[in-house]
């Protein structure tokens, strides 16, 4: 027979790796598999494959990182419910041509390229950066129209300092606040 003071902690361990609540109340998994430097392809697919077998349940990639094909690929196969499975994906602001006119429309193409190399909504779409001061509030307006679209269940932002959360939320244009900002620390 067990502790059953060891039992509890275990289900509350359980408990708090289902999730917390992002700032529009959609839940999102505790822990997560960052994708950062994973090289697209089999590499990508297997290392999916075997974080979802182990039992992760959220998944962090970007169109920068250039791995949403196989992402998608290793969570259709796992034959894991999509709803139980987390996908967060960034957009990275270019610094030329339309990234620099038409941040909107710019981003809106961004997000829907990654759900089409998916092949699933995302639960959660960050800009991945404040760059360009001028576009900001447009690329936001871009993640906006993609939750709209359906594309994304919840927006945020990434590694954003207050200022850059302050100028979003003040402006008249935006009508929808950041759920999360993703901070990298070292």
């Amino acid at each position: 027979m067990g502790n059953p003071a060891s039992k509890q902690t275990a289900q509350s361990g359980m408990e708090k790796a289902k999730g917390r609540s992002l700032g529009d109340g959609c839940s999102i998994p505790v822990l997560g598999l960052g994708l950062y430097y994973t090289p697209p392809g089999s590499a990508t697919y297997d290392i999916v494959a075997e974080a979802l077998r182990l039992g992760y349940r959220h998944l962090d990639t970007a169109a920068f990182y250039e791995n949403e094909k196989d992402v998608g690929r290793a969570v259709r196969d796992s034959g894991i419910p999509r709803e139980e499975i987390f996908i967060t994906s960034k957009v990275w602001p270019g610094e030329d041509g339309e990234w620099l006119t038409d941040g909107s429309k710019v981003v809106l193409e961004t997000v829907q390229r990654s759900v089409e190399l998916l092949g699933t909504h995302t639960d959660l779409y960050l800009l991945h950066t404040p760059f360009n001061k001028q576009q900001r509030i447009n690329y936001w307006l871009g993640l906006e129209a993609a939750r709209q679209k359906g594309l994304t269940t919840s927006i945020g932002v990434s590694n954003f300092g207050v200022a850059h959360l302050e100028e979003l939320l003040a402006s008249e244009k935006t009508s929808v606040p950041p759920a999360a900002n993703e901070v990298e620390l070292h």
